[in-house]
Order: C-alpha cells, then structure tokens, then sequence
C-alpha cells in the first residue's frame, strides 16, 4: 500500500454536493478540483497512484524545466472537467431530450480519471518505443482499460464503493468504451460518449484539460476560455435519434482558439527538436537496455526472474512498476551489458545530443502528403539517411523524426464536425462554420515535418563549418529526395 503521505488525504477539504461525498483538491492551474468517492477509491490505489511517476508531456521537461508535471494531475484535472461539463449538460437540457442519470455522470467521470492509466515511462514516447522497435499493436488506452479491469477486481474498497452507488460490471464496461470512445448501440446515449474521448469533432474534456494544464507549465498561453465555453455546452438531438453535444454559435472563436492552440503546442513545444533528439537517443539506449535482458524482477514459486521491459505490457504485475524511474535505473545500473546504454543516457544528462542538420515541412507540391507516417519514414530512411550515410562513409550517423501536426485529430476542417445553435436555440446549420484555414498555419490543416539529426560521437561538438556543410548536403538529398528544386542558401540562412 502506499504511505498515506502519498495519497490526496493530505491537502483535501471534503465537502457534500448533491447528497455525495467529494474530494476537494487544490490544483496550482485549475483551482478546487472535485472528486466523486467512487473516483477517490480509484485514485487511492497503487495503478493510479503510479501515474505520480510518469511525465505528462515525456521529454519535454528536459528542454522547458517547468513542464515537469505528470499524468496524475492531468487525470485528476478531466475528472473534473467531465463533472463540470455534466454539470452545464444538466443546467442547459430542454425538455424531453435525455435523462442524465447519476450512473450515467459517474461513469463518465471514472472514464475521465483512469483515461491515461495505460501510459508507459514518459508518455506517449513508450508507445511509440514499443511500437516501432517491438509491438505495433500496443495502445495506451487498451492498456488503460486491463488496469480499470484490474483495480476493480483486486481492491475490495473499489468494489464496494461501486456498490454503495449501484454501480458494477456492467457500468465498468461502460467507462471502457468511454476511454475508447466507441460510440454506444443506444444514439440516445452518444452524447456521453463525446465527453472524454470525442473521435468526431475532437472537442473533449481530455484535450482541454491538457491545453490549459500544459500552455501553463510550458509558459505559454492558453487561448481557451474553458468555463465559458463549457457553460455553452447542450445536449441536442438529430433527426435520426442521435444525441450529440453542442455549443453556442458565438464559441466558434474560442474552438478555433482551441484547434489553434493544440497545433501550435505541438509545432513550438511537444516537438522541440532537443525534445525530439533526446528521444532518439533514449530510444536507443532503451533497444540497447532490453536486447541485454534490462527489467523489471519478479518472483514465481519464490525465485527471483526479471520481466524484459520489451515484454511488460503483457503481464500487468510487471507494467505498474515502469515508469519514468528507469531512465535513472538503468544510468545507475552496474551491468556491463549496460554500458553503451549508460554511455548515452550520460550524453543527455552532458547536453552532448544529436544535432539538428534538416527540418522541412513536406508540402502538398511535393505529392508525398497523403502518405502516412509509415510510408514517409520508410522514403526517408531508405534514400535520404542511405545517401547521407554513403556520402560520410559512417562517420557520422543520420536518425530521422517524421512529425504528423494537425488542428483538431482529422485532416479536415476541425469546425466542420461541431454543432452550434443560437440564441433562438435553433441549430445553426453546419455549412456556417469559419473557414479556418484563414488562420491556419497550413491550409490542408495537417502539416508533415521531417527532421534529419546527425550523431556526430564522442565528446566533442564538430566545428560551425562542418555542420553547416553536412546541413547544406542534407538539403540536396532532401531535394533530391522529393524532387524539388534546391533552395541551399536559405536554410542555412535560416539555421544559423
């Protein structure tokens, strides 16, 4: 169990709403966050608890230092915007609509809390690690749904609390398909299912919390008036039954400044190119770690045997004890097998990383747009980095990072896919969305960038001149590659 020190007794105030108990936290970004007791049993278990050690926003801390916060307050934080949005769902419902029941609100708001439970060390870098150096089939929020599975059925004061507020299996399942967002076979219950993870509009307490959440530790601003426009929020009902949520018509502002928000987070902090060259470089020490048997122990029929980290997410006993510590467990670590490992975390921890030699969007001209991510590497890595590395002979080494930059999770126009109505409460019609592409940085709404690092080794940092160089030749492969005409000059202009 963990010390009581650890859990959120420590700085809460209770207080009694609508006849149940909640929790009140002090969060340094929201404010008084509210915790239904059925969500603090969830909190108060050593799967949940566990988040503490992961970072929110991976290596992002290692270049802004006060982006160190974790996927603990960031679930806390939905939990609470799924209570709040509920809460304006309930104030603004016409008459005969849907009936919002307290079952209903309690498992949105046990989607929201455990939505991230799955994540690995560092965030979305460890799904990424797995999925491109062990297993493509690893996602966090499936992973997220075996450890709901998992607290429910190991922890007693879980189960019982659940049954104080007739909740079971049954509404546990249900708190699943919210995490995946799989809409349900009932239309008249859609709308619940828009409010952690909406795969239609992108609209979703998730993303909001993170926005504001990370703009505030990153230093940046958050164009997002949240409360504002959660008190907008309204239930309506299509024509064919569906209920979907939606916001007044003069919001639309503040949801382009949301979609806006989210792509210029992206382009200016989560991928960072020292960010981005620390996980090339921790990716590789991490291959390097588990192909030498690096893990996490165990014991079975009273011996001691180690679970490879590659093999983790397939046994939940081992995957709660990853977290971010194993950067520092294997940089400690004795091991010689461990060596280069080690070697090239103390490169990280010495800022002797990768250096950035090329970073180009792949633009609609070039043809190449409407590639995924897969395809686009795979160009990249068999004729770029081949000719780079034919050209210096293996002096040096090229990595590559293909980042996919959209506004809103669909390469469409994010404002197409939300519902507005008006002061009249009528539903404003779909074709009077703002052209976004207005203020878009792209106007496909998706930018595709590629970013070409050069290992140069050792200790020592290569001279100005023979960067610029390598920086010049990596263009004209770059040209080559997507056949386009050089532009040399400006780009070293423009890197200097």
């Amino acid at each position: 169990m963990w010390p009581e020190s650890m859990l959120v007794q420590s700085d809460i105030a209770c207080c009694r709403m609508a006849g149940a108990q909640y929790t009140g936290i002090r969060d340094a970004v929201i404010g008084q966050v509210e915790i239904h007791e059925v969500c603090k049993a969830i909190v108060d278990t050593e799967e949940f608890q566990r988040l503490r050690f992961i970072a929110q926003c991976g290596f992002g801390k290692f270049v802004f230092p006060t982006a160190n916060h974790t996927r603990f307050e960031h679930s806390l934080g939905v939990c609470h915007m799924a209570k709040l949005i509920l809460d304006c769902l309930e104030k603004n419902l016409d008459d005969d609509v849907v009936v919002i029941t307290k079952e209903d609100k309690l498992c949105v708001q046990i989607a929201a809390l455990c939505h991230d439970l799955g994540h690995g060390p560092f965030s979305h870098f460890w799904e990424h690690f797995l999925k491109e150096k062990f297993d493509k089939t690893f996602i966090h929020e499936e992973m997220s749904e075996k450890l709901l599975d998992r607290i429910y059925e190991n922890h007693e004061k879980v189960r019982n609390v659940f049954k104080k507020h007739n909740l079971g299996r049954e509404e546990l399942e249900i708190a699943k398909r919210m995490i995946r967002g799989v809409l349900p076979e009932d239309k008249t219950k859609n709308y619940l299912y828009e409010i952690v993870s909406n795969k239609i509009s992108g609209v979703d307490v998730d993303k909001l919390e993170y926005l504001q959440r990370d703009s505030h530790q990153f230093g940046m601003n958050c164009f997002v008036a949240i409360d504002y426009l959660l008190s907008t929020a309204k239930i309506i009902k299509l024509p064919d039954g569906t209920t979907t949520i939606a916001y007044r018509e003069k919001t639309t502002y503040n949801l382009l400044g949301m979609f806006l928000n989210r792509a210029e987070m992206h382009h200016r902090c989560y991928q960072h190119p020292v960010t981005l060259a620390i996980e090339l470089m921790f990716s590789g020490a991490l291959k390097q770690a588990a192909d030498n048997d690096f893990g996490i122990d165990y014991k079975e029929n009273g011996q001691v045997k180690r679970r490879k980290i590659d093999e983790c997410h397939n046994h939940l006993n081992e995957y709660i004890k990853l977290t971010d510590d194993i950067f520092m467990n294997i940089y400690n670590s004795l091991s010689d097998s461990l060596h280069e490992a080690r070697h090239i975390l103390k490169r990280i921890l010495h800022r002797n990383i990768y250096v950035l030699v090329l970073k180009e969007n792949i633009t609609k001209e070039m043809n190449f747009t409407d590639m995924n991510y897969n395809k686009l590497k795979t160009i990249v890595e068999n004729s770029l980095l081949k000719e780079l590395n034919n050209k210096y002979n293996g002096q040096y080494e090229f990595h590559c990072k293909i980042v996919v930059i959209n506004m809103g999770g669909t390469s469409d126009n994010p404002l197409k896919n939300i519902h507005f109505y008006n002061k009249h409460n009528e539903i404003t019609h779909q074709d009077n969305y703002l052209d976004a592409r207005f203020y878009s940085k792209d106007s496909n709404f998706v930018s595709k960038v590629c970013f070409i690092f050069c290992d140069f080794g050792g200790t020592q940092k290569p001279s100005d001149d023979t960067i610029q160089a390598i920086k010049k030749q990596c263009r004209e492969e770059f040209d080559k590659t997507f056949q386009r005409k050089s532009h040399v000059n400006s780009f070293i202009s423009s890197t200097k």
